[in-house]
């Protein structure tokens, strides 16, 4: 897909502001969440959905934050 410069001017963008975290996981392509796609990394896909569930409990849960 894109090499990760392509993005470099997003992520120099993103990088001071304080509730942003941008996580590169090495040698996942594009779509490497999706179980039956040829990119499919599982320990990337994992990570990323506690990362997503976690946020997604704190933004979404009433007196949470």
């Amino acid at each position: 897909m894109q090499p990760l410069e392509a993005h470099r001017r997003f992520l120099d963008a993103v990088a001071p502001l304080p509730d942003v975290e941008v996580e590169v996981f090495p040698g996942a392509d594009h779509a490497f969440t999706w179980p039956d796609w040829p990119n499919y990394d599982e320990s990337a896909a994992s990570g990323c959905f506690r990362k997503t569930t976690a946020l997604f409990r704190v933004c979404l849960t009433p007196g949470a934050h």
